[in-house]
């Protein structure tokens, strides 16, 4: 009997000493995550500009930035244990919200001084804390956009950095999750088939407007939905201390600049009917359910209608780690 109650009791002497180890390794650790915004090798600038962007054949067409900014949410550090350590954001009040972080790349110099609501601050980093566990980090995941708790708010009263205009469009819609917008000289002069018609597209300007499509309801009243969320989730393999890079010539690698633009408004605004979305979503990481003829009322509208054409993403190429 004494020899099993000793046996119970190192027993239990041994179960504390694991209890007391496990609090000794899980800390709060602070981390500050740079971001950079690049075209190639060459680092993003307003006063820059770069050649052999896009899919055409020779060599690509040259390019000039307006704008190149986009929302991240849910960051996460994964381990080799396969631990998920949530990153607590600072709430700065200027870039950082709950748990949406703002990248802004355009300081509104040079040509980015054409783009809808330049500012002359920029924001390249993602701040917050984090509880360490047993695994060591060797990946990082986040989302791009903005949530769905939060997009459908009043853009107007909402606190920084989810009350810029520039990146909103309206109650039901929403934000705009990125907005990465250029001109094209190959652009200039060629006409844009519009909705209803064409028209002269003298600036060459390309817009990319990643945001939420076939979306019901009013956002004042609470009862918003979209179908199509576009907010795709990005994993990568990552140490701390290194950099995440989002490259615009990697997001347009497979889009022809030097033919006009097919339908809709100039470059992809995340419409199913808008071919310049195909391979821009595909470099995303996201699906794109191609319905020109936007035959598919908005409440239906899905992945993987018979109508239409469904390009599955081979896997997004936008994002990297340096």
């Amino acid at each position: 009997m004494k020899q099993i109650t000793k046996l119970l009791l190192g027993l239990t002497a041994l179960s504390l000493s694991y209890c007391a180890h496990d609090e000794e390794v899980s800390e709060t650790r602070d981390i500050t995550i740079p971001f950079a915004a690049k075209v190639g090798s060459e680092t993003f600038d307003c006063n820059a500009s770069y050649t052999g962007i896009g899919a055409k054949s020779g060599g690509g067409s040259p390019i000039a930035p307006r704008d190149f900014r986009f929302y991240v949410h849910n960051v996460e550090l994964l381990t080799d244990k396969n631990e998920t350590l949530k990153v607590e954001l600072i709430q700065d009040g200027q870039w950082q919200y709950q748990n949406v972080a703002l990248l802004d790349f355009e300081n509104g110099s040079g040509t980015c001084a054409a783009t809808i609501g330049p500012t002359p601050a920029t924001n390249t980093v993602v701040q917050g804390s984090y509880k360490t566990k047993q695994g060591k980090i060797n990946r990082i995941r986040f989302t791009v956009g903005v949530p769905d708790n939060l997009n459908h708010n009043d853009r107007a009263a909402a606190p920084d950095p989810l009350n810029i205009a520039a990146l909103h469009w309206n109650w039901t819609t929403g934000y705009k999750h990125a907005r990465l917008d250029f001109t094209s000289t190959h652009f200039a002069n060629g006409l844009d088939e519009e909705f209803t018609g064409q028209t002269a597209n003298t600036s060459g300007t390309f817009n990319i407007h990643l945001g939420a499509t076939s979306c019901t309801g009013d956002g004042a009243s609470g009862t918003a939905n979209c179908v199509v969320k576009n907010r795709p989730t990005i994993t990568l393999n990552y140490t701390v201390g290194q950099t995440i890079v989002a490259d615009l010539k990697n997001l347009l690698a497979t889009t022809d600049l030097s033919v006009k633009d097919k339908n809709g408004p100039k470059g992809c605004m995340s419409a199913l009917t808008d071919p310049e979305c195909k391979g821009i979503f595909n470099n995303l990481g996201l699906d794109f359910h191609f319905d020109p003829n936007n035959t598919v009322p908005a409440p239906e509208r899905k992945r993987g209608l018979t109508s239409g054409t469904e390009y599955a993403t081979s896997g997004q190429t936008f994002f990297r780690v340096e």
